[in-house]
């Protein structure tokens, strides 16, 4: 959540731009923070999340002027194994801990996109040249280089499955999507924890429709991906991809 440094800094930045007329663009943001970021400045504001490609979880805040064309703040910097045939399996967490012991603030980094022995890191302009120094992850040596923003050939990788409910309403789904009671699906969405996009969702009754991306703390994110009609019980076929 936005703590009051951070909130006073956005409204900085809001304020530097209403007062310069050149954009102003803030660190990346959570999904909690932008939620928060979108409800201070809604109306107030001409701004748009940007992640560095379409579904980023990460986002920083631009602030711009209405009608002008807007430049996306961000970098990408590709790390790739020297030897791929002899490289390490390394994770998301091995790569953004080796980045973190650079000394670069978590906040300056966004997502990390993971191929066959090589990421792809969106990331703040400040930090590139950390990033670029980078040699070594785990035991596996690596070379760097920055990229165009649209350059990288990944995107999170989704699992399908088929799944069968009573119908399409959100705690109906999520019960049977991570396996539980319709109760505790119920609990999730009356405490916030579940969200489409940045916006929290508090209806358990709400109906959800193809294309919609879920995300559920503590269990998961997914796409409702196709609605495949009734099977011969009359309950709803659904096609769901996770994301993994």
């Amino acid at each position: 959540m936005l703590d009051k440094q951070k909130e006073g800094h956005l409204k900085d930045l809001f304020q530097e731009e209403r007062r310069k007329r050149v954009p102003t663009y803030s660190a990346f943001l959570t999904l909690d923070e932008q939620e928060e970021a979108e409800n201070l400045f809604h109306g107030k504001a001409t701004y748009s999340f940007e992640g560095g490609y379409e579904d980023a979880e990460r986002k920083v805040i631009l602030f711009f002027e209405e009608g002008e064309e807007k430049t996306i703040p961000l970098c990408l910097v590709k790390i790739e194994a020297k030897g791929k045939k002899f490289a390490e399996s390394l994770t998301h967490r091995d790569y953004l801990g080796s980045l973190m012991g650079l000394g670069i603030e978590r906040d300056a980094v966004g997502d990390i996109l993971l191929g066959e022995g090589e990421a792809y890191v969106y990331c703040l302009p400040s930090v590139v040249r950390e990033i670029l120094s980078l040699t070594q992850v785990r035991h596996t040596a690596v070379k760097t280089n920055q990229v165009e923003l649209g350059d990288c050939p990944y995107r999170p990788k989704i699992e399908e499955v088929r799944i069968v409910v009573p119908s399409l309403r959100l705690d109906a789904i999520l019960g049977e999507v991570f396996h539980l009671s319709r109760q505790k699906a119920k609990d999730l969405i009356l405490t916030g924890l579940v969200r489409y996009g940045s916006k929290v969702l508090m209806n358990g009754d709400r109906p959800i429709s193809e294309g919609t991306v879920i995300s559920v703390q503590h269990q998961g994110k997914f796409v409702f991906l196709k609605d495949e009609g009734l099977n011969k019980k009359g309950k709803n076929v659904l096609r769901i991809g996770f994301f993994r």
